[in-house]
C-alpha cells in the first residue's frame, strides 16, 4: 500500500466549495497515478488524522505528501503534529512536493517564505487579486516572485530520484514559498534560476522532496511521471528486502 497524504487545509475544503473540487480531482488523479504506477492500491489519508499508530496498522511501503493552496502559516501546530512526527522519524520512505517540501524543509531546521515581492504598483495588484480566481494564498502568488508552468529545473543525474533523466528537465511548478537553505544532514539534488532549492535527500534516512509537482505530468512534459517511478520503484524494492 501507498499512502498519499493530503495536506490541504480542512478550512479550504469547508469555506470555498469550488476550488474543493479542484483540488480534491487533483488529489483523486495522483490517486490513480500512483496506483498504476506502482501496481499497489493507494489510500489517501488527511494530514490531520496521521499517526504513528496509523502508520504502523497500515504498513506501508511509502508515503508520498502533497502540496497545498494554504499559506503554511494558517495551519496550526497541534493539526501538524502527526506529519512532523513522519517528516521527522521516517518510518517508511517518504517524498514530499511542493508546500509539504518546505514544511520538511523547516522540520529539518530551514528558513522558509515568500521567494520576495516583485515591483507591482496598486491598481495592478488589486486587480490581480480581484481576478484571481483561486485562493487568498494563490492571489499573494501573483504580486510575488513565484514559478508557475513546466518550467526547467536542473537535476543532479546520479540522484537515484532522477536517475534515466537529463540533466535538465521540465516539471510542473505551482508555489510562490521556497525553502531558503539546505537543512543539515541533506544533500542538494536540484534548483532553478528562479528557485535555487528544488530537490533535497537526506543522507541517511529514506526522505527525499522535490518544489515542483512531480504528480502532475503529460505526454508532453512527462519527467514528472519519471521521478515518481523511480521513488515508488526505490521503496517497493526497499519494503520487499525487508521481508
Amino acid at each position: 500500500m501507498i499512502l498519499y497524504i493530503d495536506c490541504e487545509s480542512p478550512d479550504l475544503y469547508l469555506k470555498d466549495p469550488e476550488l474543493a473540487g479542484k483540488v480534491a480531482a487533483k488529489h483523486l488523479r495522483a490517486k490513480y497515478r500512483i496506483e498504476n504506477i506502482s501496481g499497489k492500491p493507494c489510500l489517501i489519508v488527511r494530514f490531520d488524522r496521521l499517526s504513528a499508530d496509523l502508520v504502523a496498522t497500515l504498513k506501508p511501503d511509502a508515503v508520498i505528501c502533497s502540496g497545498y493552496y494554504t499559506d503554511l502559516d494558517e495551519y496550526s501546530e497541534e493539526s501538524l503534529k502527526g506529519l512532523a512526527w513522519l517528516l521527522r522519524e521516517v518510518p517508511v520512505p517518504t517524498l514530499t512536493i511542493c508546500g509539504s517540501f518546505q514544511l520538511m524543509g523547516q522540520i529539518w531546521g530551514s528558513r522558509i517564505g515568500p521567494m520576495g515581492p516583485i515591483p507591482v504598483d496598486t491598481k495592478a495588484k488589486a486587480k490581480a487579486e480581484a481576478d484571481a480566481d483561486v485562493s487568498p494564498g494563490m492571489a499573494k502568488m501573483l504580486c510575488n516572485k513565484h514559478e508557475i508552468g513546466y518550467l526547467k529545473v536542473s537535476v543532479e543525474e546520479n540522484s537515484d530520484l532522477f536517475c534515466g533523466l537529463p540533466n535538465s528537465i521540465k516539471v510542473r511548478q505551482n508555489h510562490y514559498w521556497e525553502v531558503k537553505d539546505i537543512p543539515n544532514e541533506f544533500v542538494l539534488i536540484g534548483q532553478s534560476e528562479v528557485c535555487p532549492i528544488q530537490g533535497l535527500v537526506h543522507k541517511r534516512l529514506p526522505l527525499c522532496g522535490v518544489q515542483f509537482h512531480a504528480e502532475e505530468y503529460n505526454d508532453e512534459f512527462p519527467d514528472g511521471k519519471r521521478v515518481l517511478e523511480n521513488f515508488l520503484n526505490s521503496a517497493i524494492q526497499n519494503a520487499k528486502d525487508q521481508g
